[in-house]
């Protein structure tokens, strides 16, 4: 008979006795930057009602109204990003696949995120809309 090595088993200890959890978030961030990708950052929005207090988080390119107003969170809610090439504001699915393609690869920030992507750029209607 072959005596095995037990494998740690990890859970709340990770194998280590100490408590800690697996660190795959780091491991993750690790392998992108040996890669050459520049790791992302989640954000998110909400939308509220306006009042005296929230204007300065409100988040400038997503427009607002009487009625509503979208701002920057700490909890997920809505994801968020904007396109590194036109500027276009992107919510929920669209805002997943930005990112997504953001860390594809080590140019991804440069790749465009639909099919009138550099049109917009050059035309700069969408950096137009966010500084108004």
């Amino acid at each position: 008979m072959v005596a095995s090595k037990a494998l740690p088993v990890l859970g709340n200890n990770g194998g280590q006795g100490g408590g800690r959890k697996p660190r795959w978030r780091a491991a993750r961030l690790k392998s992108m930057k040996a890669a050459g990708i520049t790791p992302t950052r989640k954000y998110w929005v909400r939308p509220v009602t306006p009042t005296k207090h929230t204007p300065r988080r409100k988040v400038q390119a997503l427009g607002e109204s009487a009625s509503r107003i979208f701002v920057k969170t700490k909890r997920s809610s809505i994801p968020f990003r904007t396109c590194a090439v036109c500027d276009r504001p992107c919510l929920g699915a669209d805002a997943v696949r930005r990112r997504e393609l953001d860390e594809s690869a080590p140019d991804g920030r440069k790749l465009p995120c639909g099919p009138r992507c550099y049109e917009d750029a050059k035309s700069k209607v969408w950096r137009k809309l966010r500084a108004a």
